[in-house]
């Protein structure tokens, strides 16, 4: 038969002493497991001190730059250049566009008209009733002599939109006063030679120069 085992005695205290020596015993050395070394992903440095301050102070203040720069890039190009940038611009942006068209409709240079090959009578009067057909006048007159208060053969019509003037150029030649007249934006400078013609006062001066030079003929 197998020997018994004697059951430990809890109130002896030599067999209560190996068990809990047994419990704190760790193990040897060589059964150590070694632990691994965990390692977290670094995505990005941080920061240097002062360089989030130094970036913030540039957004601050960069808008003025920009804009000071645009200004002096713009400065010493031509007025084509001008033209080309900006006509670029209106394009590609509707915005831009919307506010191209409301500066062309408030600048009168493109509302105003030159009108030359007007008759002696001429008046505002007759200027009104042949552009009147185009849309509403905002001004209408005629240039007319100090001395003799007669027409000098030319004068100017303002529409109120710019829409009603370019209805008007699409006619560049109109009958008033019994006159064939002529008409160009005012902002495009004087009337081409070719129709000084119309205008009574270069007849007049022609025919009189002709007559001198013909009565300095005869008498010779």
């Amino acid at each position: 038969m197998a020997p018994k085992k004697r059951k430990a005695d809890p109130a002896d205290p030599l067999a209560a002493e190996p068990a809990a020596t047994n419990h704190h015993q760790e193990p040897p050395s060589s059964e150590l497991k070694p632990r691994g070394t965990i390692y977290f992903p670094i995505t990005d440095d941080p920061p240097e001190p002062g360089a989030e301050a130094a970036a913030e102070g540039e957004d601050g203040g960069g808008g003025d730059e920009e804009e000071e720069d645009i200004a002096k890039l713009l400065e010493p190009l031509s007025r084509e250049q001008l033209v080309a940038l900006l006509r670029t611009a209106a394009e590609a942006s509707p915005a831009t566009m919307a506010a191209v068209r409301r500066a062309a409709d408030v600048d009168p240079a493109s509302r105003k008209l030159f009108v030359h090959g007007l008759g002696w009578g001429a008046g505002a009067d007759d200027l009104r009733s042949a552009f009147s057909r185009f849309g509403e006048l905002e001004d209408c007159r005629v240039i007319s002599d100090k001395q003799s208060g007669r027409s000098k053969g030319y004068g100017f019509v303002l529409f109120r939109s710019r829409r009603s003037a370019d209805r008007a150029l699409r006619r560049p030649q109109l009958q008033i006063g019994g006159r064939l007249a002529f008409c160009h934006l005012a902002a495009s400078g004087p009337a081409p030679p070719s129709s000084q013609s119309q205008n009574p006062s270069s007849n007049t001066n022609t025919n009189s120069g002709t007559s001198n030079n013909a009565g300095a003929t005869s008498s010779s």
